[in-house]
């Protein structure tokens, strides 16, 4: 076997992970540093009457799939807790006509993001609160 170099065997438990704890790698992902699974964002109208509360996935998930419908907002993001925010009437509009579409669709890709689908029930809630005045995006305490 003159001139070949034969492959080279690796296992990947052999691997160091390249990931750092100080650049915000956990299990070799990235996160962002404020985001959690359980407070995740508060999404309230007409002065508290009508709200719902999403983890940070389900949001991610709610965005993903209306940008799927034309929506872009990315301004509707907040990264600190306590962080508030007034939603206009045009991205509540946007918001819940993207959503309305994926319902329409009825196809389960039209509502499936790369994590998972996102629930029907879900995005009904989301729509009600979209429709009331004064939309508010907020997020917990934890």
């Amino acid at each position: 076997m003159a001139g070949y170099a034969l492959p080279r065997k690796t296992s990947a438990r052999s691997r160091k992970p390249r990931a750092s704890k100080a650049l915000g790698c956990q299990n070799g992902c990235w996160l962002p540093p404020e985001y959690n699974e359980a407070v995740g964002y508060l999404i309230s109208a007409a002065e508290g009457q009508t709200s719902v509360n999403l983890t940070d996935s389900q949001w991610r998930a709610l965005i993903y799939v209306a940008s799927l419908h034309g929506f872009s907002a990315p301004h509707l993001r907040l990264e600190a807790e306590d962080d508030t925010l007034a939603v206009d009437a045009s991205d509540a509009e946007g918001l819940r006509s993207a959503l309305g579409k994926a319902l329409e669709a009825r196809d389960k890709e039209e509502i499936s993001t790369p994590d998972g689908e996102l629930y029907y029930d879900t995005i009904q809630r989301v729509r009600h609160v979209l429709l009331s005045e004064g939309v508010r995006l907020a997020r917990p305490r934890a």
